[in-house]
């Protein structure tokens, strides 16, 4: 069981974003993977959230090798929303607030205000 501090180094709180949410691999043990949802500024200070996977490496303590499976998603001060879990089938499911829009979540071609599933590699399952 990790028991070290990682620190995230782009996660950004503004209001109630920052950190949002974390799960381990179901094969950490041998590969040391964890995934962490949170909120970050992309260009022109736009406040955004994305899902990452690093490796923690046990000879350091820290979060290595961040590999982006989705970002650019929406975000404000509220409503940015990010559960996670992987399912036994190991894919990642986890939301998305809605970043303040209340109609994102009635909108099928906005990925805010969503309850979302993808591979552990960051694809999209076939059977989606």
């Amino acid at each position: 069981m990790v028991s070290e501090v990682i620190q995230i180094p782009d996660s950004r709180e503004l209001g109630e974003g920052g950190l949002l949410g974390m799960v381990i691999d179901p094969d950490f043990q041998t590969n040391n993977y964890f995934y962490v949802g949170y909120n970050y500024y992309a260009s022109g200070n736009n406040y955004r959230e994305k899902i990452v996977r690093y490796t923690f490496n046990p000879s350091t303590g820290k979060a290595d090798s961040p590999f982006i499976l989705i970002e650019n998603i929406d975000a404000a001060s509220t409503h940015n929303g990010c559960r996670m879990v992987i399912s036994p089938d190991k894919k990642l499911i986890f939301t998305t607030g809605d970043a303040q829009v209340t109609s994102n979540s009635q909108d099928v071609d906005n990925i805010n205000g969503k309850t979302l599933r993808i591979n552990l590699d960051g694809t999209i399952p076939d059977d989606n």
